[in-house]
């Protein structure tokens, strides 16, 4: 099995596996989740602090608050939601959130998205998100009643 779909963690890291090659990530010592944003053309950085989070097919769904960086004033980044369409390798960001959910509407009617930490302690039990297709998820069943 491929390990961006076990590994739980790092030396000094937890995460959670989104639509490969995504992840969640919230180093040691640290509060909140970031999203590696770098793979998509035009993306240099990351979106922090994630707050919810959900993915299908071939989209991660989020929102992130803003955030002040304590030691750098003029760096303050500002409360979004966001549709990362990894078909496309396109970024979405959404100001407000009606506009999301109204360009957004089938997907909120199936789920509502969760927090990081939610996701992260049922990955830590079964190893299986809601979000693996059914190959993974089968797979992965397979390897955990191997090892039990």
């Amino acid at each position: 099995m491929d390990e961006y779909y076990t590994r739980i963690s790092g030396i000094d890291y937890q995460r959670i596996p989104l639509i490969k090659p995504f992840e969640l990530i919230k180093m040691k010592g640290n509060n909140s989740w970031s999203l590696n944003t770098s793979q998509l053309p035009k993306e240099a950085g990351d979106l922090s602090p994630i707050d919810l989070i959900y993915c299908t097919d071939s989209f991660i769904y989020g929102y992130k608050s803003d955030y002040q960086d304590p030691e750098w004033e003029q760096y303050k980044t500002p409360e979004s939601w966001f549709v990362i369409d990894i078909s496309n390798s396109k970024l979405i960001t959404y100001t407000n959130e009606s506009d999301f959910i109204n360009t957004n509407v089938t997907f909120i009617e199936k789920v509502k998205m969760k927090s990081p930490d939610f996701y992260f302690n049922s990955f830590k039990k079964e190893y299986i998100l809601p979000w693996f297709n059914d190959t993974i998820k089968n797979q992965l069943k397979k390897d955990m009643d191997k090892t039990n």
